[in-house]
């Protein structure tokens, strides 16, 4: 009879720690996943964020070229009002 129970007692500790194991390899697996979510969703926010860096960065470049333009055409009506004068003033 104490040997049967002695038997029993040690299955169950048996069970109890399988039981505990796999508890624990789940508590690690989700724990992983989550993990993997984490950095999935932190390398998605940075890459939204260099993506808007980017757009930001050729707004500016495009509005950089088109005051350039603007300053260029600014220019030439400006040169070409002095020579009107220029000629004017020969006349």
């Amino acid at each position: 009879e104490k040997l049967e129970r002695a038997r029993k007692l040690i299955e169950l500790q048996r069970q109890q720690k399988m039981e505990k194991e796999r508890e624990e390899e789940k508590r690690r697996e989700l724990e992983r996943r989550r993990m993997g979510k984490d950095v999935l969703s932190a390398r998605q926010r940075q890459q939204e964020l260099e993506m808007k860096l980017a757009q930001e960065e050729r707004r500016k470049e495009k509005a950089a070229e088109v005051e350039a333009r603007e300053r260029v055409r600014q220019q030439i009506a400006q040169d070409k009002i002095e020579r009107k004068q220029r000629e004017q003033a020969l006349l």
